[in-house]
């Protein structure tokens, strides 16, 4: 995860491409990948849909800085609050205790509802 996040800042510090790259553009890009992704999953073909979700990752992560660095945030900010909503709704995850299904989605619900 490092290595893939020091590529993603280098592609907007160092390349030509990536600075004048906006988070529209990123957004395009994402979608696009998701459509190929998409496709190769319908397609049945693992190989090549594990590339493209992978592609999905790189573009989510560019996204997300693109994003930060229009609008004078962060990045590690973006990172640290969907850590913190993720954390909040799935308390369970860092207890011992087992639950089911249902009372996941639940929690899941509840604590959601908390934010608004």
């Amino acid at each position: 995860m490092y290595k893939l996040l020091d590529i993603l800042e280098r592609t907007i510090n160092r390349c030509p491409w990536g600075a004048k790259q906006t988070a529209e553009d990123a957004l395009k890009e994402l979608i696009s990948e998701i459509e190929e992704f998409k496709a190769e999953l319908s397609m049945k073909n693992r190989l090549k849909a594990s590339f493209e979700v992978g592609d999905i990752v790189y573009d989510v992560l560019l996204l997300s800085w693109l994003f930060a660095r229009d609008n004078n945030i962060n990045p590690e900010d973006i990172l640290k609050k969907v850590n913190d909503k993720i954390s909040k709704r799935k308390p369970w995850l860092f207890s011992e205790r087992k639950i089911s299904l249902e009372e996941a989605e639940k929690l899941w619900e509840y604590y959601k509802s908390l934010e608004n």
